[in-house]
């Protein structure tokens, strides 16, 4: 049964944890994202587009997304160690 794997590393997990650590507003958005974080560690923050290319890397908490064409992004944030600490998915209008 092949498909076990995916059930266990549900991304319905990731998804829930990471909504706990950190929000993004405004979703959608055009000019730019603003990341609220649940405390105030120094976090690197990392947007994959849908063919899971990275477009931008950062720690600001403010993020111009002005350069992205409209679409789903992924923002991963991750610790300065390089562990992840969640995941989101927002769209560029």
């Amino acid at each position: 049964s092949g498909f076990m794997p995916t059930a266990i590393m549900s991304t319905d997990d990731v998804t829930v944890a990471s909504k706990n650590e950190f929000s993004i507003y405004p979703n959608p958005a055009s000019d730019e994202i603003n990341i609220v974080l649940k405390d105030n560690e120094d976090l690197d923050f990392h947007i994959f587009n849908m063919a899971g290319q990275k477009v931008y890397t950062g720690n600001e908490k403010t993020i111009s997304i002005r350069h992205l064409t409209p679409g789903e992004y992924i923002l991963v944030v991750a610790r300065k160690n390089g562990e992840t600490k969640g995941s989101a998915k927002f769209i560029v209008k």
